[in-house]
C-alpha cells in the first residue's frame, strides 16, 4: 500500500488477489492492537494534525512507544507525516491518510443465466429423404393419389399432403445447427398419422418402430385406420371416397432420462447422449414396420392439408441459451 495516499481514495482489496495481500496483512496488522485504536481515534478530531510530543501527552504514551506504533500505523497507510519547521528545527506532524477500504474475503458468485429456448422445423411429408417399401402412394390437394412403385422419388412428392404405404419405412431430414450449438434438452417429433388398411378400419393395427439418427427408439402400435367420418381438412372430393380419411396426433420424445410416447416413458435405455445430435449435418428420422413386426399394417401420414390436423412432420427442440 502506498504511503502519503489520498484519504479520500477507497481502495478495494480483494483476497483472492496475491497483489493485494500484502496490503491487507499490513491493514489487518495495524488495526489489531489496543494502542494503535487509540492513536487513530486522538488524530481524528480537529484539527487532524498532531506532532509526536503532542499526541505523546494527550495519550499518555511513552514517545518511544508512540513512535514505534505510529511507524505501523504509517506503513499501512492509516497515517501520514509530513516535516513542519518550528523553533526546534524541523519535526513531523501526524495527520489522518486512508478512511476507508473495501475488503473483498470471497469472490462474488456470478450465476449464469439460462433460458430454456424453443426451436421449431417443420418438414413436409413429401419432403421425405428416403423410402424402403415396395409400395408408397401420394396425394396433392388437387389430383388423384399416385402409386410409386420403386420410384419414390417422384416430382409429385413435393406438393404431397397424403403419403401412404401398406408396409414400409420412411426417412425426413431435419437440420441440427441448434444440437451443434446449445445443450439440448429434449427433442419431440409430432406427426398425424393411422394405419393403412384396404379402404379403412378402425381396428386395424400396425406396428410402428421410430429412429433417430440409426438409434432405436421404441415402437408403438397404431390402432386403425380412421375412414368414419370425412377429415376436417381434406377437399371435398376426398371425402367422396370410402377410405381413410384422418389420423391421430403422435409425438414421440427423447430428453435425458429416456423416450416417451404422447407423453409416457416407454424406454429408459436410449438418451439424448446416446442419439450423436451434434454429429454430421443432420438429423435423421425414420419410422415405419420392422420385417420383425407382428402387426405390419403400414401408415398414413397426414400433411396440412388433409386429415384433422394444419401441421406436416414436426421437430421441437428444447435447449438452453446463455
Amino acid at each position: 500500500m502506498k504511503k502519503f495516499i489520498s484519504p479520500d481514495v477507497n481502495p478495494t482489496l480483494d483476497f483472492s488477489k496475491k497483489t493485494d495481500r500484502e496490503n491487507i496483512c499490513s491493514l489487518a496488522y495495524a488495526l489489531g492492537n489496543e494502542k494503535r485504536l487509540d492513536i487513530l481515534e486522538a488524530i481524528n478530531v480537529p484539527p487532524y494534525t498532531f506532532s509526536i510530543a503532542e499526541l505523546s501527552k494527550k495519550l499518555g504514551m511513552p514517545i518511544t512507544t508512540l513512535a514505534y506504533n505510529l511507524n505501523i500505523l504509517e506503513n499501512a497507510a492509516l497515517v501520514k507525516y509530513e516535516y513542519h519547521n518550528s523553533s526546534k528545527g524541523e519535526i513531523r506532524i501526524y495527520g489522518r491518510a486512508l478512511q476507508s477500504a473495501t475488503l473483498l474475503l470471497y469472490n462474488k458468485y456470478v450465476q449464469t443465466s439460462k433460458r430454456i429456448e424453443t426451436d421449431i422445423q417443420e418438414v413436409k411429408i413429401g419432403g421425405y429423404a428416403n423410402f424402403y417399401g415396395g409400395e408408397l402412394g401420394l396425394v396433392t390437394r388437387e389430383r388423384l393419389f399416385y402409386t410409386i412403385n420403386n420410384n419414390c422419388f417422384s416430382p409429385h412428392r413435393f406438393d404431397a399432403e397424403l403419403v401412404y404405404t401398406p408396409v414400409g419405412i420412411i426417412e425426413y431430414y431435419f437440420d441440427n445447427t441448434i444440437a451443434k450449438n446449445h445443450k439440448v434438452s429434449s427433442i419431440t417429433f409430432s406427426l398425424e398419422i393411422c394405419s393403412e388398411a384396404p379402404y379403412y378400419d378402425a381396428n386395424y393395427k400396425s406396428d410402428i418402430t421410430f429412429w433417430v439418427n440409426d438409434k432405436e427408439l421404441t415402437t408403438h402400435m397404431l390402432v386403425g385406420d380412421f375412414g368414419d367420418r370425412p377429415g376436417k381438412l381434406n377437399p371435398s372430393w376426398w371425402n367422396e371416397h370410402r377410405n381413410t380419411q384422418y389420423g391421430q396426433i403422435l409425438t414421440v420424445s427423447v430428453n435425458d432420462k429416456g423416450v416417451l410416447v404422447n407423453g409416457s416413458p416407454v424406454n429408459g435405455n436410449v438418451t439424448l447422449s446416446n442419439l450423436d445430435l451434434d454429429k454430421d449435418n443432420k438429423i435423421s428420422f425414420k419410422f415405419g414396420n420392422k420385417n420383425t413386426a407382428t402387426h405390419p399394417g403400414g401408415f398414413n401420414l397426414f400433411g396440412k392439408g388433409f386429415g384433422d390436423y394444419t401441421q406436416d412432420i414436426v421437430l421441437q427442440t428444447l435447449y438452453e441459451n446463455q
